[in-house]
């Protein structure tokens, strides 16, 4: 049996995303004492939709089975990367990550179908 795999659903950020999120990286990265934060290759930049923590492994292809109709038949999201922020806080960040505006509301939709077809 394989051990389980820790699972989101996510959107992955597109080149000129990736790109800027890079350049805010590089320009954090001096201001954190050395080794307390592991920083992310740009490859793994994403959107985090829902977190579903430790599944199964034999449990993962029936799941993206499951999400592959909300996903595929949701129009192309219009995002803005808007803001920087840390998780749980500044002074000891976990997670540093860059807000999102999303004035039309379509990303709460389609986060809100994620949720329906799980």
């Amino acid at each position: 049996m394989d051990p389980p795999l820790r699972v989101f659903v996510a959107i992955a950020t597109p080149e000129p995303v990736r790109h800027e999120l890079q350049r805010v990286q590089r320009e954090l990265a001096p201001l954190a004492p050395p080794g307390v934060i592991r920083w992310i290759m740009p490859e793994q930049f994403h959107l985090t939709l829902k977190f579903l923590g430790n599944v199964p492994a034999e449990r993962a292809a029936a799941l993206k089975e499951t999400l592959r109709p909300a996903c595929s038949e949701h129009p192309a999201l219009r995002l803005r990367a808007q803001g920087v922020g840390f998780f749980p806080n500044a002074a000891s960040p976990r997670v540093i990550w860059a807000g999102v505006n999303d004035s039309a509301g379509q990303l709460l939709r389609f986060q809100g179908r994620i949720e329906a077809a799980l």
